[in-house]
Formats: C-alpha cells, sequence, structure tokens
C-alpha cells in the first residue's frame, strides 16, 4: 500500500507540475536566426574602426555610433546613428531621423533594408561577430562635387 501512495503522490506532483506550465501558457517558441540577429543587434554600437575604400577615416568621424531597438516581433526596429556628420557642412552620411527604421532584406541574415534617411547612403549589411562586434557596411554616393572625398564603400567597425 505504501508504494502505491509513492506512486501516487509522484504523479500527482508530476500532473501538478504539467498543469501549471499550461495555464502559465505554452513554453517559448524558438527563435528564427533573424530573431536572435536582432535581439543581439539592439543597444547601441560605438566605433572602433571606421574605412573606406582601404582609407582610415576614424580621425574624421571618431565619434560614430549606431543604436538600434526592435520591435516585439524582432523583425524590424528603429536605427538612430550619431557621429556622422560631415565636417565643415550640413552633410551626414547616412543621415537618421526619429522615422528611420531597419528591417531584414528578405530572408537574408545580414542584409538590412533602412528606410527614411536623409544622407546617401544604401546597401547596409549588418555582420556580427559575437555579442560584442558589429561590422556595418554601407555606400556612399556624394550628392554635390564638394563631398566627392566621401564616396565609397565603408566598413565600420562597432562595439557593444
Amino acid at each position: 500500500m505504501k508504494k502505491l501512495s509513492n506512486y501516487l503522490f509522484l504523479l500527482l506532483a508530476f500532473t501538478s507540475l504539467v498543469s501549471c506550465d499550461l495555464i502559465n501558457g505554452e513554453p517559448d517558441e524558438e527563435l528564427t536566426e533573424q530573431q536572435v540577429i536582432a535581439e543581439t543587434l539592439v543597444g547601441t554600437w560605438s566605433v572602433s574602426s571606421i574605412n573606406v575604400q582601404g582609407n582610415n577615416v576614424l580621425d574624421v568621424f571618431g565619434n560614430f555610433s549606431v543604436t538600434f531597438t526592435a520591435d516585439e516581433a524582432l523583425t524590424s526596429g528603429s536605427i538612430s546613428v550619431s557621429g556622422d556628420a560631415v565636417p565643415n557642412t550640413d552633410a551626414k552620411l547616412i543621415g537618421t531621423s526619429s522615422a528611420s527604421n531597419w528591417t531584414f532584406d528578405g530572408s537574408s541574415l545580414t542584409a538590412l533594408v533602412v528606410n527614411n534617411i536623409d544622407g546617401n547612403a544604401s546597401n547596409f549589411t549588418a555582420t556580427l561577430n559575437g555579442d560584442t562586434e558589429l561590422t556595418l557596411t554601407f555606400s556612399y554616393v556624394a550628392p554635390t562635387a564638394r563631398l566627392q572625398g566621401l564616396v565609397g564603400d565603408y566598413v565600420v567597425v562597432l562595439t557593444k
């Protein structure tokens, strides 16, 4: 009889645990690769190097930083960039505003579509190297002859 009561106790304990899980909701679903990347992108990233066409321009844009947020679904969010002002001009490389946002380009794990920017940057990619290093690449086309020296493909390494 004692053996039977032990089994009943274990069965009751197990049933209680299972029912508590059901009451608290379904277990968390597995995140997609894009959602994991989005989760890691969230936060402020500070520049550690910035190169254009192989030339180091860290002294020009040494305060460059990027802040990402993500929506609840971890599929898109806002982006803000600071420190991207071109010296002695009113131009910016990327030129984000409060309406600037990002999303993945289709099923890509690196290509980002960045919308509502005032600058002349395009073709964004963001590649994570672990949780604390991000390489952001983009192309810049100059709207005026005065900014021709900035034209090129940028590789910006940021850390969190």
